[in-house]
């Protein structure tokens, strides 16, 4: 099976949809199709490296960056030749989500679930706001907690220089972790959040279910649709 696979601005269920698209493409191709905000959520995550293993550069096993397609958006055009079987867009954010619902294909990912649509092939979309629940973020520094040493013992640390200022710049970071060890205060480390989603959030989820794409809740999900017979 070819799939294509998008990945949107999203840090909940990044990883999960990585080790996904890992065990799926034994045996399956896999294209990756990434928003801007899904490029830069890859590198804060440091999981850029990972999708390029699974996505080697060979035919229909490549990655496809938004700031580098251009606002036309040519791979896109892989489906109208029927190039791809499934379409998966895991992890999806919320901005996602409101764009697929009403229509709206102006990123990488919601053109291709566009092009998908119009040649009826098979959507799974993962999103992240679809229930109430606890979330990890990025890295950043606690202000009340930092004292402010001199020298930061953090930022000489970070491999990336993403710490200036006493602050981490998360276009830089790649959650490598070598920050939070180095701050012997304790004032680095992923907060969590608990958070609900909107009533428009779950009026989009269900336009989309009646456009005829499928909704899951985990990306371990997509792996039972992989093997469907």
């Amino acid at each position: 099976m070819n799939i294509a696979w998008g990945i949107t601005g999203a840090g909940e269920y990044l990883e999960e949809s990585i080790k996904v698209m890992r065990e799926s493409s034994e045996g399956h191709r896999i294209t990756a199709f990434l928003s801007l905000g899904g490029e830069e959520v890859l590198r804060i995550y440091g999981l850029e490296k990972k999708l390029k293993e699974i996505c080697t550069g060979d035919y229909l096993r490549e990655v496809f960056y938004q700031s580098k397609e251009g606002q036309s958006a040519p791979p896109v055009g892989r489906f109208y030749l029927r190039r791809y079987d499934l379409l998966i867009v895991s992890p999806a954010t919320t901005n996602t989500i409101a764009k697929v619902a009403n229509g709206i294909a102006d990123t990488l990912v919601t053109n291709a679930v566009a092009h998908a649509m119009k040649v009826k092939v098979p959507i799974a979309i993962c999103p992240t706001d679809i229930k109430e629940k606890t979330i990890e973020l990025p890295y950043s520094i606690n202000k009340e907690i930092c004292v402010k040493c001199e020298p930061c013992a953090a930022e000489k640390a970070c491999p990336r220089n993403a710490i200036k200022n006493y602050s981490i710049e998360l276009k830089k970071c790649i959650s490598c972790g070598i920050c939070e060890e180095a701050c012997e205060y304790g004032a680095i480390k992923r907060e969590k959040v608990k958070i609900t989603p909107r009533k428009i959030d779950l009026e989009n989820l269900e336009k989309i279910k009646e456009m005829g794409i499928k909704i899951i809740e985990k990306p371990w999900e997509i792996i039972e649709i992989i093997t469907q017979p």
